[in-house]
């Protein structure tokens, strides 16, 4: 979702995408999704969005690759007994088969297939802070470790994605002191704050880089546009709770097994371990018994967290606030994986650090073979291998080294990841997605107008599902995103359901009890079938983009909004909401004259940002105008007399969710427009970014 907000090629103004008018009824993007730097970059050079995901997908990769490389090299020799002088090269097998595994990590790659790329960025900062103290600690630190180190800081920062960078740092925090508790006994807090400088010279040059971005998304997380923020009801636990049965599925790295979850909730339940599980026995637990008690509170806590064990759960929100914005607490699990899976690697490594004969790099090659074999071949042949390599015992009685294991399960990382692959969908779906949007085209002109919505009614397009208006480039109510918290009260309250700031799909059907109030209130005016024999009909009854409302009244609450409009049949009235803010105190007359009976709005054009609308309004005395568009807070709408002199025009929320204003009769036309959410003084400071890289630089040029 964050390529969303990035902002389009062939654009005169590279402004990010901040506000969408057709998706689910007018939506936030740039503030409160974020957008990652490389797809920013790469629109800017005219890349479409498929090939910037593309590229993004590929960074996490790779930057996961070579930080979990550099954990495995650091903490390999630091496992063995001369490990402060052990610089042994990577042979090019064991790199292979290392990147394989780190690359394509199962449970990587459900955070890629689900869309969760934010998510997988965000889980980097664990790893990122291990690699650069381990680094620090070895003497080993670099400019190319320095450079990929600020590159994936600044995708970590600019998004909401900081719930699994929150989640690595809270539960990490025992594993990570134990770490450093096992290599330096007694000094762990001294010897950390002498590694620190360097670290958090880049953490604050990234910060600085990505202040813009960030006061964005400070500014709408803090505002009354989101749903989510420290002041919403608890939804932790609110889209599923992690089980027994789910650790135990959690065991293998085959997709294939019979799952212990039906589908929509297996990918946030299951965090695959794999063979590497068997490498804890090679870990020399006389030395590193700090590491293995702080690994085991770490996962330990993460597993009661997840599962909602009372006394861990609730003293953990009690204690840190922030967690209760955040679903689906099983993500905590990964940023612990991605930390554990090289220190895994690693002590396979400190066993066998020579290179490879000839005959070993033949047996490694030979393990491709494993991408042929089913899920449970696949999986019995890593185990053994692991097995073997661990105990030093395997059926051809020679030494299993390294390479041969870390290439066979790369090799069984890839089949795995593909196992949960989402198929592509075949040129006739997304042929059919196009030709919707020409079958709505011909059907009149209700459905192409500037905000005229449309209604998706059953089947929906294979592999689309809710988000096939969106695919079909047509605006409608109905998708699947980050709804704001008007229209998730607006929608409980019409349904009679209790109000869910976590939902992220709205089922609003042509079939509804109550769609004839979705119709006037967003403008939905036709109905689109995208069966095998696609059609569109017009919806009656339909309100339309901008209408003028004969004057107002105020509700206390969004029950009684609800009812209130279930009773306003034509839609000539508007419903404000007590504690929202007001239009004037004189509007509610002077907005029910009858002169407002002849006044008529259209809407002409649109944007994603900072002009959202502009349209042509003829209003015979001050009217109230309602736009069949959410309400944004920093939302400002301007009109315009005959001769192009400029004024400021009220704004405020009307029918709990839509846009309303004050039209004056010598206004002939509108613009609708979002102010700045980040002030100018962050772009400013941004700059000073650079200075914090020199300085980090040179420290680590002096060593």
């Amino acid at each position: 979702m964050a390529g969303l907000s990035a902002p389009p090629r062939r654009r005169r103004r590279l402004d990010p995408h901040r506000y969408d008018p057709h998706w689910i009824g007018g939506s936030l993007l740039h503030d409160q999704i974020g957008a990652l730097p490389i797809e920013i970059l790469l629109a800017r050079l005219g890349v479409g969005p498929l090939h910037a995901l593309n590229a993004a997908t590929f960074l996490l990769q790779l930057a996961y690759g070579f930080l979990a490389l550099r954990i495995a090299g650091d903490f390999a020799a630091l496992v063995r007994s001369d490990g402060d002088h052990d610089d042994a090269p990577w042979s090019t097998a064991e790199r292979i088969g290392a990147a394989g595994v780190f690359c394509f990590l199962p449970v990587l790659a459900w955070r890629l297939t689900f869309g969760h790329l934010l998510l997988g960025f965000g889980a980097l900062a664990l790893p990122l802070l291990v690699a650069l103290l381990l680094a620090a600690f070895r003497g080993r630190q670099s400019l190319t470790l320095l450079a990929v180190a600020l590159v994936t800081l600044l995708h970590i920062f600019p998004h909401p994605g900081q719930q699994t960078t929150l989640y690595g740092l809270l539960f990490g925090a025992p594993l990570v002191l134990g770490l450093f508790a096992s290599l330096v006994p007694g000094r762990t807090a001294r010897v950390l704050l002498r590694l620190s400088p360097a670290v958090l010279l880049l953490v604050a040059a990234a910060l600085l880089f990505s202040l813009p971005q960030l006061a964005a998304l400070l500014h709408h997380f803090t505002s009354e546009d989101s749903a989510r923020d420290l002041g919403t009801p608890d939804i932790v636990y609110s889209f599923t709770v992690g089980h027994l049965h789910d650790w135990i599925g959690s065991i293998p790295w085959s997709f294939r097994l019979p799952p212990l979850r039906p589908a929509p909730y297996f990918h946030e339940v299951n965090y695959p371990v794999g063979p590497l599980v068997l490498a804890l026995f090679l870990l020399p637990r006389s030395r590193f018994r700090p590491l293995l008690i702080g690994g085991a509170l770490s996962f330990a806590l993460a597993i009661a967290f997840s599962s909602q064990v009372p006394l861990v759960s609730t003293a953990l929100l009690a204690a840190l606030p922030p967690l209760r914005a955040f679903r689906v607490p099983a993500r905590s699990l990964l940023p612990l994986l991605l930390l554990a899976t090289p220190l895994a690697i690693a002590l396979l490594r400190a066993r066998w650090p020579g290179p490879p004969t000839r005959r070993e790099i033949a047996l490694a090659a030979a393990t491709a073979g494993l991408l042929l074999c089913s899920g449970l071949e696949r999986e019995a042949a890593i185990w053994l291998f692991t097995a073997a390599a661990v105990v030093r015992v395997n059926p051809l009685r020679a030494r299993l080294h390294p390479a041969i294991v870390y290439c066979a399960l790369g090799f069984a990382a890839i089949a795995a990841s593909g196992e949960r692959l989402v198929p592509f969908l075949d040129g006739e779906v997304l042929a059919r997605a196009g030709g919707l949007q020409r079958i709505v085209a011909t059907s009149g002109p209700r459905a192409i107008a500037p905000l005229e919505r449309v209604a998706i009614g059953a089947p929906q397009l294979d592999g689309f599902a809710e988000n096939t208006a969106w695919a079909a480039r047509l605006a409608a109510l109905q998708g699947y995103g980050l709804p704001g918290p008007r229209l998730l009260r607006l929608h409980a309250a019409v349904r009679g359901a209790p109000y869910d700031p976590g939902r992220t799909v709205l089922e609003i059907t042509s079939d509804d009890a109550d769609f004839p109030l979705w119709s006037r209130l967003y403008a939905i005016g036709t109905r689109v079938d995208a069966g095998p024999a696609p059609r569109a009909e017009p919806i009656a009854g339909a309100g339309p983009p901008a209408r003028f409302v004969r004057r107002f009244v105020t509700v206390p609450s969004f029950a009684r909004l609800a009812d209130a409009l279930r009773a306003d049949h034509d839609g000539s009235l508007g419903h404000l909401m007590e504690g929202d803010p007001q239009p004037p105190a004189s509007s509610s007359v002077a907005s029910d004259a009858p002169a407002c009976l002849g006044a008529r709005a259209e809407i002409t054009t649109f944007g994603t940002g900072p002009i959202i609308l502009q349209g042509r309004t003829r209003s015979p005395a001050r009217c109230a105008l309602v736009l069949a568009l959410h309400y944004v807070h920093d939302m400002r709408i301007d009109g315009f007399a005959a001769d192009g002199s400029r004024r400021a025009l009220p704004i405020f929320p009307v029918e709990g969710a839509l846009t309303g204003t004050l039209v004056p009769p010598e206004v002939t036309a509108i613009e609708l427009r979002l102010e700045p959410s980040a002030p100018p003084w962050t772009h400013a400071l941004a700059w000073a970014g650079w200075l914090l890289v020199a300085l980090a630089a040179v420290r680590v040029l002096r060593g």
